[in-house]
């Protein structure tokens, strides 16, 4: 196998290594055995030579279904395990300035489905660097060891191998100052070698009570034909004190939404209007009632002009009531009378976050409940028997009602706004605790961090099984992208 790819999504394989001619590993959950295994990886430095490393800490599982297709992986190698045989370089490739090993202590690889052609497999998973996840196509190879049986028949053992090529700077991963010769430090192309020993711990066809590989409830998502194109995954629970169910789109709350706003929102009208620099703030704010409305009026007040553009023309209040009974924000020039424009000293965007950010306070405590929210979602559900149940989703474009139809560009749709290097149940922690209280977060937050990024155990701690690192479904607008 080569690794002489292009990048992320192709791969290759040399004249001299021809496939099709290992005896076939048989159907099973084969699990890694550190000692054998190797994770490496190659990158250009100083222009001209090359550094080779490798992880010493790496375990997994391999599920191989009888009908290949539907074969799974789920590994991860600790950050801090990295060697390249140059202690000081291997701290500082631990370091913030690369992989960050404090912050991120995993490297996870995981998916499922993996195509073949004359005996030659390719395999398109999820690999995650710095909390950072990228689709990555490796060229795979497979050979059953001591065909002829000469191990015990219970304990099979198979070499895994995998290649392929990313750039570095795709997982954030940007340190590269400048030599005097010309040229960069240390190249954006990595070459990645993995070669896992594995031992089969269930036998063929076996790969569990329901024939299924062990990532259930479809939390590795089958192959792409067979997941609808706006199919998320959920999770609920009870509330742990009071009368109340919760259900969580995890498929929004673990990917990379981040808000965009100046840095390629559309905004919210009917075409394209990125310049305008309006976001969602085009047709003002709808309040949840009185009380949400008379906070912000108060807040309103302690604004001066240096931080709010429009204060000057709040001398009628800065809340208008609707035909319908509904509270809104006003409007000036056609926006938010909270919105200060591009050009506008105190910085363009909410004059209500801004001086929250200047306060030292959370927006959630200045801004109306519908814009510290968004795009999250919550909507809740009485049962005749009394009991509630809140579902916490993400907010598309039907929810705004008839109009939402209209917009040109709509955040949640776009692949440019998923691009947060880490997921939004971390980065709207504050947003969530607002909106459910932070006893339901902290049970939301330790479910998915231990499904999904699991934390190391401490060095010396014998693990007695393999973690499995779920891959959750990828979110439909990088769904549409791929």
């Amino acid at each position: 196998m080569s690794s002489d790819v292009a990048a992320p999504g192709a791969a290759g394989r040399p004249e001299d290594e021809p496939c099709g001619n290992a005896p076939p590993v048989p159907p099973g959950t084969w699990q890694v055995v550190r000692e054998g295994s190797v994770v490496g990886f190659t990158v250009r430095h100083l222009v001209a030579s090359l550094v080779h490393g490798r992880f010493d800490d790496v375990e997994g599982l391999i599920v191989v279904a009888p009908d290949v297709a539907g074969s799974s992986v789920a590994a991860q190698a600790r950050a801090s395990s990295i060697t390249t045989g140059d202690p000081v370089r291997d701290e500082h490739l631990r370091s913030p300035a690369f992989l960050d090993a404090a912050a991120w202590p995993q490297l996870t690889l995981a998916g499922h489905g993996v195509t073949e052609d004359n005996g030659c497999y390719r395999a398109t998973v999820s690999l995650t660097i710095r909390g950072i996840t990228r689709p990555v196509a490796f060229d795979v190879a497979c050979e059953l060891l001591d065909p002829d049986g000469l191990r015990p028949p219970q304990l099979p053992r198979a070499r895994f191998s995998a290649r392929a090529t990313v750039n570095r700077k795709d997982f954030g991963l940007r340190w590269n100052p400048a030599i005097e010769a010309g040229g960069i430090l240390v190249g954006e192309e990595v070459h990645l070698q993995i070669d896992v020993l594995a031992e089969r711990t269930e036998p063929d066809g076996a790969l569990s009570p329901t024939g299924a590989s062990p990532w259930h409830h479809g939390l590795v998502p089958p192959r792409a034909a067979r997941v609808p194109d706006d199919a998320h995954e959920w999770v609920s629970f009870d509330d742990p004190d009071e009368d109340r169910t919760w259900l969580f789109d995890t498929t929004f709350l673990l990917s990379g939404w981040t808000c965009i706003y100046g840095r390629g929102c559309e905004g919210v009208l009917t075409g394209p209007a990125a310049d305008l620099d309006q976001g969602c703030c085009s047709y003002g704010a709808h309040f949840t009632g009185p009380e949400d409305a008379a906070r912000v009026a108060e807040i309103a007040r302690s604004l001066g002009p240096d931080v709010w553009q429009f204060r000057g023309r709040a001398r009628k209040g800065v809340v208008k009531s609707l035909p319908d009974g509904d509270l809104v924000t006003r409007l000036v020039d056609g926006a938010c009378i909270f919105l200060n424009r591009p050009g506008f000293p105190g910085g363009a965007g909410c004059a209500l976050h801004h001086a929250a950010a200047r306060a030292g306070r959370s927006h959630v405590e200045t801004k109306p409940e519908v814009c510290w929210q968004l795009p999250l979602r919550r909507e809740d559900e009485t049962a005749p028997d009394g009991r509630v149940t809140s579902v916490v989703r993400q907010w598309d474009r039907r929810h705004w009602g008839a109009g939402g139809g209209d917009f040109h560009w709509w955040c949640t749709e776009a692949p440019e706004a998923f691009r947060g290097a880490s997921p939004v149940y971390r980065t709207m922690r504050t947003e969530l605790e607002a909106m459910a209280g932070p006893s339901v977060y902290r049970l939301l937050a330790a479910y998915l961090d231990a499904r999904f990024f699991p934390e190391p155990e401490g060095r010396g701690t014998a693990r007695r099984t393999p973690v499995v690192v779920a891959t959750p479904l990828p979110h439909p607008a990088v769904r549409r992208r791929a």
